[in-house]
């Protein structure tokens, strides 16, 4: 009786091991997908287009998003919105940014504050103008890898 409960109490646990390591793999695939086409920061023609402080930002806290519409169709606008999400574009806002001083005469960078959700992985964000232009990157969006707790080593895992 002892050895058919120990055999099934083994046969429980390589059970939970089995769905565990399922779960692990969808999970990652999941983070693999979700990051495809994230970057720390956004180029275009060289230049940082979209960045973050700190860089990369973490789940869980705040972040300063930081644009620069010069060179861009956005270039000279008066007002400008960040139209964002995370993880494939869950749970959308629309943040009014700040232009900002720069020493660079025609420098046309904006910033704002930005809430990074616990379960992002990743940051997506188009930007528009007072005039309905919107700079989606060339319709691939501008999508920012975001630090998850913990890091993504195998101790996470």
């Amino acid at each position: 009786e002892a050895a058919r409960h120990a055999r099934r109490l083994e046969e429980a646990e390589e059970a939970d091991r089995n769905q565990a390591l399922a779960l692990v793999h969808d999970t990652r695939t999941s983070l693999v997908e979700l990051r495809s086409g994230c970057f720390a920061s956004c180029e275009r023609d060289g230049k940082v287009v979209v960045a973050t402080r700190p860089s990369p930002c973490h789940a869980g806290s705040k972040c300063v998003l930081v644009y620069t519409a010069s060179g861009g169709v956005l270039q000279g606008s008066s007002q400008i919105r960040l139209h964002c999400g995370h993880n494939g574009w869950r749970d959308p806002q629309v943040v009014e940014m700040k232009k900002q001083p720069t020493f660079d005469e025609g420098g046309d960078v904006w910033c704002c504050e930005v809430e990074v959700p616990d379960a992002a992985v990743a940051l997506n964000a188009v930007f528009s103008n007072e005039h309905g232009t919107y700079d989606n990157n060339s319709e691939k969006n501008f999508n920012v890898i975001v630090e998850i707790p913990g890091g993504e080593g195998e101790a996470h895992w």
